[in-house]
């Protein structure tokens, strides 16, 4: 990092070869970490495997679905 010092480096998180944590990023002095789209990524990879389940008459990925509460606290006001 220090060929690029003193502008801060950037790092998009979520590539799979990527083998680093959060904490070795920061100590190689990153200082921003994108998630491009890992997110909605992860979201659907979680919609094809209930998918791929259901297609196999085993609903039982719904135990991992969020709680309506969890749900809706994400809308209050203020949140």
């Amino acid at each position: 990092m220090n060929t690029v010092a003193p502008r801060p480096v950037n790092v998009l998180l979520g590539l799979s070869s990527s083998a680093l944590s959060l904490d070795d990023l920061r100590e190689l002095g990153v200082r921003r970490v994108s998630v491009g789209s890992s997110l909605a990524r992860t979201a659907l990879g979680g919609f094809l495997q209930a998918a791929s389940a259901l297609r196999q008459d085993d609903p039982s990925f719904a135990k991992e679905a969020a709680p309506f509460a969890t749900i809706n606290d994400l809308f209050k006001a203020g949140q």
